[in-house]
């Protein structure tokens, strides 16, 4: 009986403790965690993560005067240390290029170092700057195909100073739900926060969503882990609920909510903290975030452009 038992539990735990290895070292293998920060890979990394940063600093409406410097610092040194040992060009460093002329354009508008901003204009191999604004009147334009659609959505991370009524929440999430999800198990759940107290709570513990303003929702999207099965759909979660998370941004785009998602990094503290904060069930894992808002008149984004698609597709034929 007894043995019969601990073969059972062997069983389960002898595959996923495998599964859950192979996955750790993989990723410590190919993640830039242990690479030298001579490598190319970390190099174009840090840069690609230290430009959005920027780009988002001066997407807010009122951001800090002078922000960033330390981060200018060092996309000029990764940039310098690329150019030394590199030499090629390629979309992320014209990226970055970018990022530090359209920092050298705006430093009167937020007080940037004087100094600094001659350094970002000497590195600066580009004359086109990459903040783009758009009015709502544009937004609101009925697109009468996808593509127009999905290509006028940005994250914007300042919001009207207006509710947004449990009608139009239902609605969003209505349109949402026909999102694709592993053999139709719908495992993902939806919390909409709309009480600004917890709202601002939940941002201040996620740390990353500093300068949002007039957020009037915020999505939290779960899982439901019962739903999956074997050690081999321990990601499934996460899947399932990045497909639905993308539906949810589109379905908030079309009925005029502007929308922000956030990478949700659950360690045990910050989970722990987050359940003291609103109720989740224990079987249920948070895949992501999304702050929400009625769009501005006027609205300012970070244009964070994308790699060409020859950089990310592969034909096999």
């Amino acid at each position: 009986m007894v043995k019969r038992i601990l073969n059972k539990i062997l069983a389960t735990i002898v595959p996923l403790s495998v599964h859950y290895n192979n996955e750790r070292l993989r990723f410590l293998k190919y993640s830039i965690m242990k690479k030298a920060q001579s490598d190319k890979n970390y190099i174009l990394t840090n840069l690609a993560i230290l430009t959005h940063d920027i780009e988002k600093g001066m997407s807010l409406k009122n951001p800090r005067k002078g922000f960033g410097k330390k981060k200018i610092e060092q996309i000029m040194l990764l940039l310098d240390l690329y150019y030394r040992k590199y030499k090629d060009n390629n979309f992320i460093i014209e990226n970055a290029n970018k990022i530090l002329l359209t920092y050298y354009e705006n430093k009167e508008l937020y007080k940037f170092d004087e100094e600094l901003c001659k350094k970002c204009l000497e590195f600066t191999k580009s004359n086109e700057s990459d903040l783009g604004t758009i009015t709502k009147s544009t937004i609101n334009t009925k697109f009468t195909n996808f593509s127009d659609f999905a290509k006028s959505r940005h994250s914007v991370r300042y919001f009207l100073d207006k509710s947004i009524d449990i009608e139009c929440i239902s609605k969003i999430v209505d349109i949402a739900k026909s999102a694709p999800s592993a053999c139709n198990r719908q495992s993902v759940r939806v919390i909409a926060i709309i009480d600004d107290s917890k709202i601002n709570k939940i941002l201040e513990l996620h740390g990353g969503a500093k300068g949002f303003e007039n957020c009037k929702v915020l999505f939290l999207i779960t899982s439901i882990i019962s739903k999956y099965t074997y050690q081999g759909e321990t990601s499934t979660p996460y899947i399932d609920g990045g497909i639905f998370e993308m539906n949810l941004l589109y379905a908030m785009h079309s009925e005029g909510v502007g929308s922000c998602p956030l990478i949700w990094n659950d360690n045990d503290g910050r989970d722990k903290a987050l359940r003291e904060i609103i109720s989740i069930n224990e079987n249920e894992i948070v895949t992501g975030l999304i702050v929400g808002g009625y769009y501005t008149d006027y609205i300012k984004y970070a244009v964070s452009k994308r790699l060409p698609t020859s950089e990310i597709l592969t034909i096999i034929k």
